[in-house]
């Protein structure tokens, strides 16, 4: 899913940036895995964290009501 976002946001910035990621990232249009740790490795203040999940009790105080206060 995360590809097709990704290759659907690149094609709706215009034909030059989907050139330029072409150019990057091959045809496909989306970073692999290796990008990804790459990235990663030059931007030492980022990181991963596994998300945690949410609280029943909590998803179910969620409402759009709730949020918007």
């Amino acid at each position: 899913m995360l590809g097709k976002l990704l290759r659907d946001y690149v094609h709706d910035m215009g034909p030059v940036r989907e050139a330029q990621a072409k150019g990057f990232f091959g045809d496909d249009i989306v970073p692999g895995k290796g990008w990804l740790v790459g990235f990663l490795l030059r931007r030492p203040e980022l990181r991963r964290v596994k998300a945690a999940g949410l609280d029943g009790a909590r998803a179910r105080a969620a409402t759009p009501e709730a949020v918007a206060k």
